[in-house]
């Protein structure tokens, strides 16, 4: 089962929310270079990891997940090109029920 939901923002696929971190930035009102200062990188390279022009390494996905306690997964951080061709901006908020375990 996979939705999309608005803003781009969350995709349930399985129960798993995914949500990219340039979401996770605009929903919490965090700058990008402020946000690349805080995890030791360059904001140069933070934006090109954000616009898939450079990858990340696990450790900076790791320290990704851990300061956006893990709203923002390293998979997503590291590879995020492939977690926008998933999502959208669709026009309608959707609630769904988790599946049971």
């Amino acid at each position: 089962m996979t939705l999309n939901e608005k803003k781009g923002i969350l995709l349930v696929e399985r129960g798993v929310y995914i949500m990219l971190l340039r979401d996770w930035l605009k929903k919490n009102n965090v700058k990008a270079y402020k946000f690349a200062a805080e995890i030791g990188i360059a904001a140069a390279t933070l934006y090109r990891s954000m616009g898939g022009k450079q990858r990340l390494s696990a450790r900076y996905g790791v320290r990704i997940e851990e300061v956006t306690n893990g709203e923002v997964s390293r998979l997503e951080a590291i590879w995020p090109e492939e977690y926008s061709k998933t999502t959208s901006t669709s026009t309608s908020d959707k609630i769904i029920e988790m599946p049971k375990s």
